[in-house]
């Protein structure tokens, strides 16, 4: 089942914004690291009035830079200012914003800290499943009120075409399970033994319910993790955000690169297309 949203609130959404065809295929929602996108030109600011919250959603389209000038949606999840708590972003009101905006692929980027042996601090990778150990999150559109109950199928949270076309583009590996914890304190060194018991790769606190609200709005979803540092326990080293921000710098460059470099070749496939 599909989310219906009003037409007219489409319409108003789509007024904001500069009117070309590659604007509406893909939004990128930045986490840690990624508030803002250094180097883009801000093209418009739209604010999306959703029923999930008072305030609208901003969202900002943005002009990237080295990519031959592909016009993408952006959309920081923790705030401008990265001063809301994972626990307490709303989810819903992200998700329903980028549906009336009519964006068809989001690609999420998430600061993790590793757990598996192949993903130390410095690397990228690819989600492909996730374990939500979250709770008291909305995480559905489907609870009887807006819409109907429904149910997804939730084998391919993480769009399969877009993980190899990402993967293709950045040589990244993918396969990888995210544990996605409350936040907004780090876990515990117990806690991240039985996410490794659990099969979890890497942890982080944002993944879920994101990716399963994308589903529900059939939109593809796709998550860079960047792992920032190893998970509570399995190193020495105290976990401290001075480590965590200078492993960020890095990771977030190579992220955006991964990004612009998919954006320029979406829009070259949309304009052969015309």
């Amino acid at each position: 089942m599909s989310l219906n949203i009003d037409a007219g609130l489409v319409a108003s959404c789509r007024q904001q914004t500069v009117q070309k065809p590659e604007t509406l295929a893909l939004a990128v929602i930045g986490g840690s690291g990624l508030d803002d996108y250094p180097g883009a030109e801000v093209v418009a600011e739209i604010f999306v009035p959703t029923p999930y919250a008072d305030a609208s959603v901003v969202v900002k389209q943005i002009r990237l830079p080295q990519a031959s000038n592909a016009i993408i949606y952006f959309l920081p999840r923790h705030g401008s200012s990265h001063s809301v708590a994972p626990h307490l972003i709303n989810y819903r009101a992200n998700i329903w914003a980028l549906k009336a905006l009519q964006v068809e692929q989001i690609i999420a980027v998430n600061a993790v800290g590793g757990i598996s042996e192949e993903l130390p601090p410095g690397r990228l990778a690819l989600l492909s499943d996730a374990i939500d150990y979250s709770h008291g999150r909305e995480g559905t559109f489907f609870d009887g009120g807006l819409y109907p109950l429904d149910h997804i199928d939730s084998s391919q949270l993480f769009n399969k075409s877009l993980n190899e076309s990402l993967a293709d583009i950045g040589g990244l590996s993918s396969g990888y399970c995210y544990g996605c914890t409350q936040g907004p304190r780090i876990e515990t060194p117990a806690e991240i033994k039985r996410l490794q018991r659990d099969g979890c790769d890497v942890v982080g606190m944002t993944a879920m319910p994101e990716a399963a609200l994308a589903a529900e709005a059939e939109i593809s979803y796709a998550a860079i993790a960047m792992i920032v540092n190893w998970a509570s326990g399995l190193s020495d080293e105290i976990i401290t955000m001075d480590d965590i921000y200078s492993q960020l710098i890095s990771c977030t460059e190579e992220a955006r690169d991964i990004i612009q470099s998919y954006s320029a070749k979406l829009q070259g496939s949309c304009a052969k297309s015309q």
